[in-house]
């Protein structure tokens, strides 16, 4: 595996994840003369494959040991705290010791993808122009005189095409070892999250509000911001891998890409963070929410409530054109990362997300030892 940049430079030989019970570790180079990087420093490995002669030998001094946060899965439901939105976390600096490295050459990649886009439309300018130039001559007939526009053309196109090509192996290439459990537990994993991805409504639980006045008395006892977002299998462009990611789009913050042993978190400005999976805490429970919009087709309707409701959830008669409306069950998922991400998603089918969460809270467990 390589990371190649433009004009097929390659940055580094290989990169290679290595998921294990003491931690998530990142090799540079191929096997037989690399270089590993961990929570306890860089080790130089060097042997012949196939041999068994193999060396080890510490390089540079240690790094210094990450925080970890709260670890652990809960399967409790519990009720959903009245929030608000907190101001956003900053991506830079967010990521985790053993991912560190990984983390620098995606950032280089992100940035050199960047400068061949701006290149590309460039180049897709010049050739449109030179393109245009040729036929205005041969309508002229100096075309067929002077052979420079043609060659202009040519020119321009093959630019544009080096341009493309570049940016098509502009990527990190990550392999991704793990053992024959690990890789079971994260195909579950993996299902689960598929059959998530088909739940008929995905929301992103942005606040809850508290409402102050009596006279705003409503079916909520608070405001809820939910806006709809994307749940699917899609990878980050400047990561390649033979695993997909599962995505999370977040309409207000960082989209969260899930893959085996860690989470990419990638902002709106281009900023973004990797994340250990043993260093995130994810939650579920339900939502019994008054929907005043359509419902969802795979929704649990549990009952129905009133519009304008009193606190015993009586009728609120001081409203002639009050109706009745259905009390459906969500399920909802919160993401708690090391670095103060707080994350909440609702989605239409609950028992989809419970089964989600349980697979994330055995796999976690698994690479956790």
């Amino acid at each position: 595996m390589a990371l190649k940049f433009r004009r097929r430079v390659t940055v580094f030989p290989g990169v290679r994840l290595n998921l294990s019970k003491s931690g998530i570790s990142t090799t540079i180079g191929p096997r037989g003369a690399n270089v590993n990087f961990n929570r306890h420093g860089a080790f130089l490995n060097t042997g012949l494959p196939g041999t068994g002669i193999y060396d080890r030998q510490r390089i540079g001094g240690g790094r210094r040991k990450a925080s970890r946060s709260r670890a652990g899965y809960n399967d409790d439901f519990f009720e959903a705290p009245e929030f608000i939105v907190p101001p956003s976390v900053a991506l830079e600096g967010a990521t985790c010791e053993g991912l560190r490295d990984l983390h620098d050459a995606l950032k280089a990649c992100v940035s050199e993808r960047k400068k061949l886009r701006s290149e590309i439309a460039a180049a897709e300018k010049a050739a449109k122009r030179a393109a245009d130039l040729l036929l205005i001559s041969r309508i002229l007939i100096v075309g067929f005189v002077f052979k420079y526009f043609g060659r202009n053309r040519d020119e321009k196109e093959a630019i544009l095409a080096e341009r493309e090509a570049a940016l098509d192996i502009c990527s990190v290439d990550v392999d991704i070892d793990a053992d024959a459990s690990t890789t079971e537990a994260y195909t579950l994993l993996k299902n689960a999250f598929e059959a998530l991805a088909t739940c008929d409504m995905v929301w992103d639980i942005s606040s809850k509000i508290p409402r102050r006045a009596v006279k705003q008395r409503s079916h909520q006892g608070a405001e809820h911001y939910r806006i709809p977002v994307a749940c699917n299998m899609t990878s980050i462009e400047a990561l390649r891998s033979e695993f997909e990611g599962m995505h999370l789009e977040n309409a207000t913050g960082a989209d969260l890409y899930f893959y085996p042993g860690f989470l990419v978190l990638v902002g709106r400005k281009g900023a973004f963070a990797l994340t250990d999976h043993r260093e995130i805490r994810m939650t579920f429970g339900t939502e019994d929410f008054p929907e005043t919009e359509t419902v969802p087709d795979d929704a649990e309707i549990i009952g129905s409530t009133w519009y304008r409701a009193n606190k015993d959830g009586s009728p609120d008669l001081r409203f002639r054109d009050n109706y009745e409306i259905p009390l459906c069950r969500y399920g909802v998922i919160r993401i708690e990362g090391p670095a103060g991400h707080d994350e909440k998603f609702a989605f239409s089918n609950a028992e989809k997300a419970a089964a989600f969460a349980r697979a994330f809270g055995a796999y976690k467990s698994l690479i956790s030892g």
